[in-house]
């Protein structure tokens, strides 16, 4: 399916949340495009990687959108990179800045969703994995020990977005077979299963 008809198929689904995942190659230059995105269909978070943001107060403040929260993890000192997600503003959340600090200096932000009950609740994170930050086999330990330690500590929905940059299409080299073991062990299901 193309990505109209996907978004299409959203609308009919109002009591769903509809979560969606964007690589943006720098929110700035394509913030236009993606606010007539976020206005035409009823999303209710969108989480996004490659913001190539800083913490700049103006900045920051040009890629609002009305009716949504925002939370963004920005590089200061090294070009590109970043995650962040966009908040429909009747969804109540916390960011956990607890689960980001325990690997600090990988790119990833994490959400607590509440649900409509206590039982419903979800943990959203959202990852960037650039080779300019570590090599697979280092990415992967942090990942691993990350995972397990939100295994132990949360009971509830976990979902994971973002862009990891492993090939699941090709010939899988030692580091791909890795993050692809570990999804398994996570039980979390690749919904991307075409090249983007």
């Amino acid at each position: 399916m193309q990505t109209n008809d996907i978004m299409e198929t959203t609308i009919g689904k109002s009591s769903q949340l509809k979560l969606m995942h964007l690589n943006t190659q720098s929110m700035l230059s394509t913030f236009n495009e993606f606010a007539l995105i976020v206005n035409k269909y009823p999303l209710d978070i969108i989480t996004l990687s490659e913001t190539w943001l800083k913490d700049n107060k103006d900045r920051l403040e040009y890629v609002s959108l009305p009716g949504f929260s925002k939370e963004f993890r920005n590089r200061d000192n090294i070009k590109g990179g970043g995650v962040g997600a966009y908040i429909r503003d009747n969804i109540k959340y916390k960011r956990r800045k607890d689960i980001e600090n325990t690997q600090p200096d990988m790119e990833h932000l994490w959400l607590e969703i509440q649900g409509k009950n206590k039982h419903s609740k979800l943990l959203l994170g959202n990852f960037y994995r650039s080779e300019a930050m570590h090599r697979p086999s280092v990415w992967l330990d942090k990942f691993e020990d990350l995972t397990s330690y939100i295994t132990t500590q949360w009971d509830g929905l976990l979902v994971l977005t973002g862009d990891m940059n492993f090939d699941l299409l090709g010939i899988a080299d030692a580091p791909t077979r890795r993050y692809i073991s570990l999804l398994d062990t996570l039980n979390v299901k690749q919904v991307i299963d075409k090249p983007t």
